[in-house]
């Protein structure tokens, strides 16, 4: 029923209303679907972006022992030219004596 005071061919009552109507329900679906395929983007990236993260934590870490690991042989390859280099001069230095001491018996 049309209020009184219009006419019944009046333009207000044929028009759609001023207000939003709701979603039809085919509408509401599909939003829905829409949201849940967004949310699954969502975490499948936030899980790609765990996983990059703890790939790069562990080549970090593996990084870190092999500059332990090279350390460790560097400190032990200068250990041991230092221990020939010793021996080196313990030998010069004893051939010199045997040399001289070998000169004055002559």
């Amino acid at each position: 029923p049309a209020p009184a005071s219009l006419p019944p061919s009046s333009p207000a009552l044929l028009s759609p209303p001023s207000s939003p109507c709701p979603p039809a329900p085919q509408a509401h679906l599909r939003l829905e679907a829409e949201v849940r395929e967004r949310r699954a983007a969502v975490d499948d990236a936030q899980h790609a972006l765990a996983s990059e993260q703890a790939a790069a934590e562990a080549r970090s870490a593996d990084a870190v022992r092999e500059l332990e690991r090279l350390k460790l042989e560097m400190e032990r390859r200068h250990a041991e030219a230092g221990r020939r280099e010793e021996a080196l001069l313990r030998a010069r230095d004893e051939a010199a004596a045997a040399a001289a001491a070998a000169q004055r018996e002559a």
